[in-house]
């Protein structure tokens, strides 16, 4: 086959496609359907007569049909029990492979927001526990404000160390008398 009669085909904008083109023109679709049988009387008609008058054209069915006839020579694959068996184990494969690649990515996710929640929630435990509270304050200066008028009319500090000491105030005796 001479491609520059192919390409020189093209030129006008109409015809046959180069061999760089990859897109089947309109010229290739109507033999294509001329092959298959796809066309109406009135149609093949028209389609014949502009053979007889296009090189060009001409070159490209017979390409067509000598790729029909190489096509009609390749035995289709036997599928027996064994492609079958095949397939279908590829397919288990690939489906347990899908969810093994999800339960791992789960996995990480969790091991991800797990390594990102915990420390966030010990972190406001430990700050609630060590956190400075005036309540707390006051709770321990309790039995202090709950006998202040007892310490006004002590003159001396050493008096109330003496009370403190001996438990008087804390609910505790001592027996250091």
């Amino acid at each position: 086959m001479n491609t520059g009669d192919r390409e020189s085909g093209d030129a006008g904008g109409e015809g046959l496609p180069d061999d760089n083109s990859r897109t089947t023109s309109h010229a290739d679709q109507m033999l294509i359907s001329y092959l298959d049988g796809e066309m109406d009387e009135r149609t093949s008609a028209e389609l014949e007569s502009r053979l007889a008058s296009d090189q060009t054209l001409r070159m490209r069915l017979h390409e067509f049909q000598q790729t029909w006839d190489m096509l009609d020579e390749v035995q289709p694959p036997q599928k027996g029990d064994s492609f079958v068996r095949t397939t279908i184990e590829v397919v288990v494969s690939e489906a347990r492979n899908r969810a093994r690649q999800r339960k791992r990515m789960l996995q990480r996710t969790m091991a991800g927001l797990a390594f990102f929640i915990l420390p966030l929630v010990a972190g406001f435990y430990w700050m609630r526990s060590v956190q400075h509270r005036p309540e707390r304050e006051f709770i321990a200066d309790l039995t202090f404000w709950e006998n202040m008028e007892l310490y006004d009319q002590v003159d001396s500090i050493r008096l109330m160390e003496e009370i403190h000491n001996a438990g008087w105030f804390s609910g505790e005796m001592s027996n250091e008398r």
